[in-house]
């Protein structure tokens, strides 16, 4: 299970330069808005049936594996439900990442997240 490998670890992100978040600000937030909502309809369980039909439909897969697949990313809380990011999840990439040997260093967070479009929580 994945959560046996990556606990406390962010599972969704969705990145752009910050030259292209600083000229696109309002195209951003409003992309991040149609997300959020989306994500919102994702993990209410009265859409659950829905869900699963349109993604077995669109996937042209069986039901009952898009099922399982649906029942555990809600499980896992795969999709952000909104613009929070949680610095110790982060700092749990970071490290993992470093013991990989992908990255050296730490990073800033205040330099990868974009006040107004995400915010860092604790």
């Amino acid at each position: 299970m994945i959560l046996d490998y990556a606990n406390d670890l962010p599972f969704s992100a969705m990145d752009v330069s910050l030259a292209y978040a600083s000229k696109h600000r309002d195209t951003l937030a409003k992309l991040l808005a149609v997300i959020d909502k989306s994500i919102a309809w994702f993990n209410d369980g009265s859409h659950r049936d829905e869900a699963i039909n349109i993604l077995a439909k669109e996937m042209k897969s069986k039901r009952d594996p898009v099922a399982r697949s649906y029942d555990y990313f809600r499980k896992i809380d795969y999709f952000a439900p909104g613009n929070e990011v949680s610095r110790a999840r982060l700092q749990n990439l970071v490290n993992e990442m470093k013991a990989l040997g992908d990255i050296k260093g730490d990073i800033a967070f205040e330099r990868i997240v974009m006040p107004g479009l995400s915010r860092l929580v604790e």
